[in-house]
């Protein structure tokens, strides 16, 4: 089960392991694919024991489809939302992906920079980290 930590306003780690970060890579291209649907992909995340150095768990991880550049935000300190464009949630599973045999605290970065047009400028930074 992927963890979610959050602390307020921008700090976001999700760890998991390779497979459960594959899974919701896949989950994340099947939302992309599915160009009339407005339900969204939603993963439950581990909750139980400190979510120490950050401040709070995120239960939940949700994407959905919608017009534009990705942007991720918080819900209610409790879930977190990822959103964009088909071709944007594309690009976005590609931080999704980790070799078979990736280390623990492999990870990648998926944050806003100025003149990027596949990420909204008011999307919160993220770090997707192998366990």
């Amino acid at each position: 089960m992927i963890e979610i930590r959050y602390t307020p306003p921008n700090e976001i780690s999700i760890v998991g392991t390779v497979q459960e970060l594959q899974a919701v890579q896949a989950g994340i291209l099947h939302i992309a694919t599915m160009s009339g649907s407005t339900l969204p992909y939603r993963v439950t995340a581990r909750t139980a024991g400190s979510p120490a150095p950050y401040t709070h768990w995120l239960a939940e991880l949700i994407v959905a489809l919608s017009a534009g550049a990705i942007k991720v935000s918080v819900i209610d300190t409790s879930s977190l939302m990822i959103s964009g464009a088909a071709d944007k949630l594309d690009v976005f599973a590609s931080f999704w992906s980790f070799a078979p045999d990736a280390v623990p605290h492999t990870h990648t970065h998926h944050e806003y920079f100025e003149g990027n047009s596949c990420i909204e400028p008011d999307s919160l930074p993220v770090v997707i980290e192998v366990k």
